[in-house]
């Protein structure tokens, strides 16, 4: 855990958002996990992360890491009109890839960030974030 607990990569931002796309600069090193106040945090994202730049082993702790959530993993079917709710600061979560078929039945997601009102995030590093430029708006049913 030591190793993963220091700041050594980016998360780069995700290909998803033209926002992000836009986005000047370089995103901040952070540690893949770390203990917060609020008990261990995970950050982990291996499509995004440059661990080309990593020292090796730093590349092979993420790999245990890496390895050990593929062991515990459980998969999740969703059908049309299910909706998941996913909290990022207590789950690990991902999708399979897949091959576009381009024919009106490939999967679409439509996806949106929620922050309940009061609560704040695990990390101090995102405390002030804004998604790489993403609209924030509040609402409340």
């Amino acid at each position: 855990m030591e190793l993963l607990s220091r700041p050594e990569l980016p998360i780069l931002p995700d290909d998803t958002c033209a926002e992000a796309q836009a986005f000047d600069g370089l995103p901040p090193k952070v540690p893949a996990l770390w203990e917060s106040g609020n008990g261990l945090t995970l950050r982990f994202d291996p499509a995004y992360t440059p661990l080309g730049d990593a020292t090796p082993e730093h590349r092979a702790a993420y790999g245990r890491l890496e390895d050990e959530l593929a062991r515990v993993s459980v998969a999740v079917s969703l059908e049309p009109g299910d909706v998941l709710v996913v909290d990022n600061d207590l789950v690990v979560h991902g999708r399979v890839p897949c091959q576009a078929r381009y024919d009106g039945t490939d999967r679409r997601l439509k996806r949106a960030s929620a922050r309940a009102p009061g609560r704040r995030t695990r990390s101090a590093a995102e405390a002030d974030g804004d998604g790489y430029g993403q609209a924030a708006t509040q609402a409340y049913a």
